[in-house]
């Protein structure tokens, strides 16, 4: 029943295998930051003179690196895929390696100088940033949970599952962090009242719920469109509960903003400008998902697109509101919690630049 998934799954080695062969070599563990050519500056300043609702005809030739992770193949990583597939950060002159891992493994590799961008979970960036790591949010692409708790058929409210197993994707990820704040939210208590098990993935997930394993799960699309489609419910759409949350958002150490400006003036640049493209491009915005997420059925990713496009913002700030959140939902584990300044995990320099000057206004003919 879950085969839709499983062809999902069975294609994540392939794709992390293409994205690398795609991008080149990597830098290396050892790496301060990313590789600067001189004239990148003046590149990335022509570059981002031109509107960019669609990908450039001729390149201009990379004057900066960045390595960037990313950590889920869902419809809220579509803005990333299409920037790179189409050439979008190219023409912000910039050379973007992409590796695909997981959230914790990517706010561990961001702070190993391993990557220098973790495209990922906003509460992985704030717990390193209170643990110490000098982690900050530039931006982020989506900004409330794109989930739908997924059940069993005999399963009707989220209230059911109390004595039950609902599974997340791993320890620590946005999954997690939602199943927590939505248990909360109907007075049960995560652990206690609630098994979390961790799947790994969210095929994965869907394949424990049809074999027993899982009572419910956590799901984003396309997942969760294809386990409707198999008979199993949807109890709650979570993006409803009007939460403020980073849940793709663009993170990085603090040295390198100042460091290397070029560089992620060109990746937010060209975020925002994939997302423009997005909106007036939906066959080729939708072939692009088709080949990042390996999933063929038309249907499902039409659905996918439609249900993510409406939610990236034009601007991609990182809001201090959504830090708030994840802050007051951890003060319990994380004393540290208590006392932070949400406003100094976010620095949004970048897209206030874009916003300020006109140009995001410009890229939808305003």
């Amino acid at each position: 029943m879950a085969g839709g998934a499983r062809r999902v799954a069975c294609g994540l080695a392939l794709l992390a295998l293409a994205l690398a062969l795609a991008c080149g070599p990597s830098t290396g563990a050892g790496d301060a930051g990313p590789a600067v050519a001189p004239g990148s500056s003046q590149a990335a300043a022509a570059s981002a003179a031109q509107p960019a609702g669609s990908a450039p005809a001729t390149a201009a030739p990379a004057a900066e690196r960045l390595r960037v992770a990313w950590v889920s193949p869902s419809g809220g990583y579509l803005p990333l895929w299409v920037a790179q597939d189409e050439g979008i950060f190219r023409q912000r002159g910039l050379d973007a390696e992409l590796t695909f891992t997981s959230g914790a493994q990517a706010v561990q590799a961001l702070l190993a100088g391993e990557v220098d961008v973790a495209y990922t979970d906003g509460a992985a960036v704030v717990r390193a940033g209170l643990a110490g790591g000098d982690t900050v949010i530039l931006g982020s692409t989506t900004n409330t949970f794109p989930f739908k708790l997924i059940a069993k058929p005999s399963l009707h409210r989220v209230e059911d599952l109390k004595g039950l197993k609902l599974g997340i994707t791993r320890a620590g990820t946005t999954t997690d962090f939602a199943a927590r704040y939505m248990l909360r939210q109907v007075g049960l208590a995560p652990d206690a009242d609630v098994a979390l098990i961790q799947a790994g993935g969210t095929p994965e997930m869907l394949d424990a719920i049809v074999a027993g394993g899982l009572d419910a799960g956590l799901m984003s699309e396309p997942y969760a469109i294809l386990a409707v489609r198999q008979g199993y419910p949807q109890l709650l759409d979570l993006s409803t509960l009007g939460v403020e949350y980073p849940v793709t958002s663009i993170g990085v150490l603090r040295p390198l903003v100042d460091a290397h400006p070029a560089a992620l003036a060109a990746f937010v640049g060209g975020l925002t400008d994939a997302i423009a493209w997005i909106r007036g491009h939906r066959a080729e915005s939708i072939e692009v998902l088709s080949r990042f997420t390996q999933t063929d059925d038309q249907q499902t990713l039409s659905d996918t697109y439609d249900e993510y496009v409406p939610r990236y913002p034009r601007a991609p700030h990182a809001t201090v509101a959504s830090v708030v959140t994840i802050l007051d939902a951890i003060r319990d584990v994380e004393p540290r919690a208590a006392t932070a300044n949400p406003a100094d995990f976010v620095d949004d320099r970048f897209v206030r630049e874009l916003d300020d000057s006109g140009y995001i206004k410009r890229l939808y003919g305003e």
